[in-house]
């Protein structure tokens, strides 16, 4: 298990999404049930006891690295010794969330479906991005384990993540089950980050090349 003080911003990133989420729903819909889970849909066809029907399930179906932001430089933190440590640049990633309407197949809820997901995507309209700052009403902004950085950098916009058919045969298909009302979001951009040092040393002024030695380039 991973401690709060230690947890993926990937657990926080979606948890913060799913809270917004889950209380614009059940404020729209007037209701005490619950409207929204953070689960696997491919679990829904072993969903004997209907524990994932009539609401919107919430799942994690891809993670990229953000290409753009791959080669930032390692931080040197200054110690009282004069020397440095070095810390591994932060991984940038995009979280592809797929939200689907399911229902109850025994009864004619399918248009039900259609309107819950239609409520989804209003939602995500009138919001777009999301931070610990702009969602105070998140079980992500009443945990005082984060580190105050990542309360500060913990911010993801979402987009709609269009699909042709063959991307929509293929993921349905992966996720082995029958197709339901649905909508892909891209979430970027979450920050993935080890606080640990990889080592300390000296400050590198020069860089030797075989030939010549020349001035490090600034850090600045």
């Amino acid at each position: 298990f991973i401690t709060e003080k230690r947890a993926c911003m990937i657990h926080q990133a979606v948890r913060l999404i799913a809270d917004e989420l889950r209380a614009f729903l059940t404020d729209e819909l007037n209701t005490t049930a619950t409207v929204l889970s953070l689960a696997n849909v491919a679990d829904l066809e072993q969903d004997n006891d209907f524990q994932m029907r009539e609401r919107i399930l919430m799942t994690v179906v891809n993670i990229e690295e953000e290409s753009a932001l791959k080669n930032i430089k390692s931080p040197m933190l200054p110690r009282a010794d004069g020397s440095v440590a070095y810390e591994e640049p932060p991984v940038f990633i995009n979280l592809y969330l797929l939200f689907t309407s399911t229902y109850d197949q025994s009864g004619d809820f399918y248009e039900r479906a259609l309107q819950r997901l239609a409520l989804v995507i209003q939602f995500f309209q009138s919001k777009r991005v999301f931070s610990i700052h702009n969602s105070p009403g998140s079980s992500v902004a009443g945990n005082a384990a984060i580190h105050p950085e990542d309360r500060n950098f913990l911010r993801i916009s979402l987009e709609l993540y269009t699909m042709t058919f063959e991307q929509i045969n293929h993921l349905w298909g992966s996720l082995g089950g029958h197709q339901v009302p649905f909508a892909m979001y891209k979430a970027r951009l979450v920050r993935v980050r080890d606080r640990r040092t990889t080592g300390t040393g000296p400050v590198i002024e020069e860089v030797g090349t075989g030939e010549k030695v020349v001035p490090a380039a600034s850090s600045n």
